[in-house]
């Protein structure tokens, strides 16, 4: 939606619903780091298996981003889609459809327990940081791509469109089988003894 409000040029809408979404990624985040460092603290050896949970997550993240990469979807009426959300809250609107999205907390609970195990980061003001730090990626990373869209709208296709989403889905799938090998590595290790 936020690129939608963008090529309609409407970029304060945009930014406005944003914030309200980017605003949910920063309490689901907090919200796992927070879960994954009180598990961690308790049970130390858990995050071998988060780091598992974790690859696991991102190469089915992966592969459900490039099976929808070769989904054709039907085009939205952008004259009908923008007069109905002008008249709404887009701050609000933001904030609830990102806070509706369940693949967000399993995402956060991803990232978090990945990067928490392999920093072996526990600290408190790192579950600070991590979400603030999220929260300003999220933010930064949108608004290069409502520039980059709003400078090259007319280059940018759907057969562009769905090339990147496979790209950065190839690359979801490779972060996984990276730390999936980096798991199994010791372990193929300890069987050969």
């Amino acid at each position: 939606m936020f690129f939608r409000l963008v090529v309609d040029h409407q970029t304060r809408t945009a930014f406005k619903f944003l914030s309200g979404a980017t605003l949910v990624e920063v309490f689901y985040c907090a919200l796992a780091t927070i879960f994954f460092r009180t598990l961690l603290a308790t049970v130390p050896e858990l995050g071998y298996y988060l780091k598992m949970i974790s690859a696991f997550f991102l190469i089915l993240l992966g592969i459900v981003f490039l099976r929808e990469s070769f989904i054709h979807h039907k085009e939205i009426d952008t004259d009908e889609s923008k007069s109905k959300f002008s008249e709404r809250r887009p701050f609000l609107t933001g904030l609830i459809i990102a806070g509706l999205n369940p693949t967000l907390i399993i995402t956060w609970a991803s990232a978090s327990s990945l990067v928490m195990s392999w920093l072996g980061e526990n600290s408190q003001s790192f579950a600070v940081i991590f979400p603030l730090a999220a929260g300003a990626g999220i933010f930064s990373w949108f608004g290069l791509f409502a520039q980059i869209l709003r400078k090259f709208r007319k280059k940018i296709t759907d057969h562009l469109n769905s090339m990147i989403l496979r790209a950065l889905s190839i690359i979801m799938i490779g972060a996984g089988l990276v730390v999936s090998i980096k798991i199994a590595l010791p372990l193929l290790q300890a069987f050969n003894r």
